[in-house]
């Protein structure tokens, strides 16, 4: 008759790296995306938080535990897999804020369509830099990155070593505070061209009020709008590129956060 030893602490300790891992994948770019289907992210979180296994440091859970015990460090995991999962989410919340702003003064906001990527109402120019985004991520190998958190956490932060303190907030913050200088750095130069065209198309209202201006702006704002898009789409990849070796770095602020407190 055969006989299975199981090691308790090794299934428990698999389950707090699913609770991390499961709630970075959640919200990290690329990773997140609705159409790979819950079944697809439940078998990569899986996958992951195997591959992951010998990276922990088991001996340090101490055994037996109650279950309330447990329960907390489940929270707590899940906790930092949220924080690092929503700081490298806010590198495409950053980009959504360009295609809000663009969508805007173009007059896109009227025409909302459902992100297939988040499953949120939005407008279509949002929804294509939100693509543009996912794909300069990935040629990046962004998804790449977001493995090597995942295993430098754990490094970093063993379970029961995290320290939620006052640094985790402001690293937070602080990557928080980029969404808009990315939203707005992006936007600029077309928001400018936009306004311009605003102001061009004011002074002729005043000039030749025979001129049926309503029925002129608006494609002409359409037409310009897209046109400079299609221009600065070599200059928004290289922003973008920038932004997201700050994002990274942000990332790393956070994981030395929550190691020192």
């Amino acid at each position: 008759m055969l006989h299975f030893a199981i090691d308790e602490r090794l299934i428990l300790t698999l389950f707090l790296i699913m609770a991390r891992v499961g709630t970075i994948t959640i919200f990290a770019p690329f990773f997140s995306v609705t159409t790979f289907g819950v079944q697809v992210r439940v078998y990569l979180t899986l996958f992951l938080s195997v591959a992951l296994l010998p990276v922990v440091h088991i001996g340090d859970l101490p055994t037996p535990m109650p279950f309330l015990g447990w329960a907390v460090l489940f929270v707590q995991e899940a906790l930092i897999g949220l924080g690092v999962g929503l700081v490298m989410r806010m590198i495409l919340a950053g980009v959504q804020m360009t295609g809000h702003l663009i969508g805007f003064q173009i007059g896109y906001s009227f025409v909302n369509v459902i992100d297939p990527q988040t499953a949120v109402q939005t407008s279509t120019l949002t929804v294509f830099l939100n693509f543009i985004a996912v794909v300069i991520f990935v040629l990046m190998n962004g998804h790449h990155f977001v493995i090597a958190a995942l295993a430098g956490s754990f490094t970093h932060i063993p379970p029961m070593h995290a320290a939620f303190g006052r640094g985790v907030f402001d690293a937070v913050s602080s990557a928080a505070g980029t969404i808009f200088v990315l939203g707005l750095q992006l936007a600029a130069p077309m928001l400018f061209l936009l306004v311009l065209l605003d102001v061009v198309v004011g002074i002729i209202g005043r000039v030749a009020p025979q001129v049926p201006i309503l029925i002129i702006a608006f494609p002409l704002k359409v037409i310009v709008g897209i046109a400079s898009l299609g221009v600065g789409l070599a200059y928004f990849r290289d922003s973008f590129q920038h932004f997201l070796i700050l994002f990274e770095g942000d990332v790393g602020s956070l994981l030395r956060a929550f190691a020192h407190g």
